[in-house]
């Protein structure tokens, strides 16, 4: 806005000046006409400069405060949103956990809802809580299938925090989780998946990280209680 003004007024200078000149050349009685003229381009020309320059102004004003606004309401919903690189195995099951997000969440705001939330007793969740995703990718490099729905404790597998607490989908909220995968792993292949864990505790403590996997998978074409022991893997 400086810039136009000034450029605006050098315009109005050099205008004058030269008019200047050529009154007093061309007779004295012609000063007041170029004066006149040289004010009157002035005036044009700063509201010509004026009008546009606000309106971008505000404009721009308006954009900015709209990302503000979006960068703080992100900013307060996401708490963390951390690649990992966790890798262990037990008995022919390798376990990678991927990333982990941690999100808070208003128990009022039922579209952002997830089956963690759909298979909770909704009367244990409080107004605000934190949805921690735990990403992971599964891969079975034994001969035997992998069936994630014949488990002994009803879940193939138990997330176990730094803290020592144990996560089940038959637990109340703060010890509650819930495993997007419920199915069969085909000998050699892998799968992609993620436990949701509903907690109070934004500080979801990540040091020394246990998964406790249920079994390490049946022989095909026999009965599902035949599988083969699990484990518990520690991630560091």
């Amino acid at each position: 806005m400086e810039t136009i003004l000034g450029a605006a007024v050098l315009l109005f200078l050099l205008t004058f000046v030269v008019f200047l000149v050529l009154a007093i050349v061309q007779r004295k009685q012609h000063l007041k006409k170029w004066l006149l003229f040289s004010f009157g381009s002035l005036i044009l020309v700063i509201i010509f400069a004026l009008i546009p320059s606000d309106t971008k102004t505000k404009d721009n004003t308006s954009e900015k405060s709209s990302a503000t606004k979006s960068s703080q309401a992100k900013d307060k919903s996401m708490v963390l949103n951390k690649p990992l690189q966790y890798k262990g195995s037990v008995n022919g099951v390798d376990l990678s956990i991927t990333k982990v997000v941690i999100k808070k969440t208003d128990k009022r705001d039922t579209n952002d809802y997830t089956d963690a939330e759909e298979n909770i007793n909704k009367n244990e969740l409080p107004k605000e809580y934190y949805r921690v995703s735990l990403f992971y990718t599964i891969n079975n490099t034994t001969d035997r299938e992998i069936d994630t729905s014949s488990t002994n404790g009803g879940d193939y597998l138990k997330v176990i925090d730094g803290n020592n607490m144990t996560y089940s989908s038959s637990g109340t909220f703060g010890a509650y989780e819930f495993d997007n995968y419920l199915g069969k792993i085909e000998p050699h292949t892998s799968i992609k998946s993620s436990i949701e864990i509903l907690t109070s505790n934004k500080n979801f403590n990540l040091q020394n990280l246990r998964v406790v996997v249920d079994h390490t998978g049946v022989t095909p074409g026999t009965d599902s209680d035949d599988f083969a022991p699990g484990g518990t893997i520690t991630f560091k």
